[in-house]
Parts: C-alpha cells; sequence; structure tokens
C-alpha cells in the first residue's frame, strides 16, 4: 500500500470505476478541487456529507521571536487557517 493518496490515485479510481476517459477523470478532480480553494477562499465552509467540513477559523498567536521587526515582539496577532471537522462516519473509520 501507498503512503501517500495523491490527486492522481483519485482520478485513476474514477477513470477505473467510472469508464472515463483518464484526462477527463483528471480534468473533473482538477475542477472540483479549484471550486472548493474558491470557496475556502471567500470564507465559505465545504461541506461533504459522511466525509467532513472543511473552514476558516481563527487563533491568537503570540510573537515570541523576530528579526525584521523587533518591535511586535511579544504582541498577539489573529492567524487564518483552514481547519477540518471530519463527520461522525469519519471519525468511525479512524
Amino acid at each position: 500500500m501507498k503512503e501517500k493518496y495523491v490527486i492522481s490515485d483519485l482520478a485513476l479510481e474514477m477513470h477505473k470505476m467510472l469508464g472515463l476517459p483518464y484526462r477527463d477523470a483528471s480534468a473533473i478532480v482538477n475542477i472540483m478541487l479549484e471550486r472548493v480553494k474558491a470557496a475556502i477562499g471567500r470564507g465559505q465552509e465545504v461541506e461533504f456529507r459522511k466525509f467532513g467540513k472543511f473552514y476558516i477559523g481563527t487563533s491568537t498567536v503570540q510573537i515570541n521571536k523576530t528579526y525584521k521587526n523587533p518591535e511586535k515582539l511579544g504582541k498577539q496577532i489573529k492567524v487564518r487557517s483552514i481547519k477540518f471537522r471530519p463527520a461522525k462516519t469519519f471519525k468511525a473509520i479512524l
């Protein structure tokens, strides 16, 4: 078993399961991921039923090391990051 599951693996499985040409399956996967990325970029939650949801979360971080701007040392800033919350059925697999 491979350690990584990459986009081309998903496209290959779609090609085999659905009988689509590999090029079309790869294009579908890429379009879907671009749409998800665009929605997250707009600040929207992206939810896949029985899998989980991606959302933008914020957290407060304290700057303890900085060499370019020493005046920011010790200040707290808010940082945005992409977070994932798995669905119950997905958690059951783990």
